[in-house]
């Protein structure tokens, strides 16, 4: 039997070695120093804004990020996954057009519900800033467009500024708004979209500085947008309907925990900001990179490429969590005040959900990768019905419902480590090429 730390000292030697890792490690670099903006100024932040008022923006940052997964209906995916460059470029453009058009429709949306006099639950009197919600839609499906695009590129330094410029630009008009003029909802909202905006414009920025970018105006090498859409219909077939129940269930979730208390929905925000954290430092990098590897090996190396990466975050990331789950009541008192003490009592509970999200991050592409996007279809629907329905019979007790919550996604995420295997393994063992998706 081998020798437990002999195979992690393995682990070390191996992540420091080769083009993925060193891709890896940009996006992770970048990602922390992000991160480390949100956790030196997330103090200040708690202490300037109510749990309300958090609430009502973890309302809006929910709505404007599941809407936003949405508005290229997905096509933007393909981006990575195709071989064709006129292609990747017309799926581009595509996912810009659409992107567009649904941001407009938005807007549209928000303007009529403004004029009957219907507001966002839990932004009652703040109805004005329910007018961001179109931009911030726009900024965040633009950002992801030329993520993917970069990403195919295999340009990821550019996408780690951007990580930076955003956190830097939210927390510091954040504070600012907090102290002087806009210490509301609105504050919190208005930092959140300039924040989004620094982050395309890096972007932006980035790639067309980038040799790639010289394609793109190019005669005769875009294949034509109607071309794209219908041979990559089952992307928005498959995933757009998968993509709608994940903005379902997260929507949800916030919803039906703020429609209880939106004090708690703003306790358990944070918590979950918080633990998300290490998603957001590793799982994202993890998780962008692994799609681009998986997307250009050989079906017969993809199962040891997702066999190995689920090994390894899986260890890698247990201790972190094992000292969070110990600590968490006494940290989030210390570091954020007494007033957010719920928020270390949630933290604690949704330790196991967020540790096996992390783990099973990285390959959450393998099966649009595969060609299985069905697969994802499928899964997403008890997914995204079951948890509501837990959260609905055990409303207005705030740590049972969490506490079921927890277990509920645990055991659903531990179930997708497993399908994903082995719909790795039969792909391998038939040796189905990649075909349009």
């Amino acid at each position: 039997m081998r020798n437990p730390a002999s195979y992690l000292r393995g682990l070390a030697r191996n992540a420091t070695s080769g083009e993925t890792t060193r891709n890896v490690l940009t996006l992770v670099v970048a990602s922390g120093i992000a991160q480390l903006v949100f956790v030196a100024t997330i103090p200040i932040i708690s202490r300037l804004y109510t749990p309300a008022q958090y609430g009502a923006y973890s309302l809006f940052l929910s709505l404007s990020t599941v809407l936003s997964v949405v508005a290229a209906w997905r096509y933007e995916v393909a981006i990575v996954l195709s071989d064709s460059l006129p292609d990747a470029i017309g799926l581009r453009r595509l996912s810009t057009a659409i992107g567009v058009g649904m941001c407009g429709l938005v807007t549209i949306a928000v303007v009529i519900s403004f004029a009957a006099g219907v507001e966002l639950p839990g932004l009652e009197g703040s109805g004005r800033w329910a007018w961001f919600l179109g931009l911030s839609v726009f900024l965040l499906s633009q950002a992801s467009v030329v993520s993917h695009w970069l990403t195919r590129e295999k340009i990821y330094f550019s996408q780690g500024v951007s990580r930076i410029a955003k956190n830097i630009v939210i927390s510091a008009v954040q504070i600012a708004l907090g102290l002087t003029i806009l210490s509301d909802t609105g504050g919190l909202i208005l930092g959140l979209v300039l924040g989004q905006a620094a982050a395309v414009v890096a972007l932006v920025i980035g790639d067309r500085i980038s040799s790639t970018r010289q394609s793109l105006s190019l005669p005769g090498v875009v294949s034509p947008l109607l071309g794209v859409l219908r041979k990559y219909r089952r992307i928005p077939l498959f995933n757009a309907p998968t993509a709608v129940l994940d903005a379902i269930r997260t929507n949800g979730i916030v919803i039906i925990i703020g429609a209880a208390s939106i004090a708690t929905l703003g306790q358990f925000s944070l918590a979950w900001t918080m633990l998300q954290a290490p998603l957001a430092l590793v799982g994202a990098a993890l998780t962008q990179v692994f799609y681009q590897k998986m997307a250009s090996v050989t079906p017969a190396e993809l199962p040891a490429i997702v066999k190995t990466t689920i090994t390894r975050t899986a260890l890698l990331s247990a201790v972190p969590f094992v000292a969070v789950m110990v600590w968490s009541p006494w940290l989030f008192v210390v570091v954020f005040g007494p007033q957010w003490q719920q928020a270390g009592v949630f933290g604690q509970i949704l330790v196991p959900w967020a540790y096996v999200n992390l783990v099973s991050a990285p390959i959450a592409n393998a099966l649009l990768v595969i060609g299985k996007t069905q697969y994802l279809f499928y899964f997403a629907i008890p997914y995204t019905v079951v948890p509501l329905l837990v959260l609905a019979l055990t409303r207005g007790e705030p740590v049972l419902s969490i506490a079921v919550l927890s277990g509920v996604m645990t055991l659903f995420l531990s179930a997708f480590l497993v399908i994903t295997l082995r719909a790795v393994r039969t792909y391998a063992t038939l040796g189905i090429q990649k075909t349009d998706r």
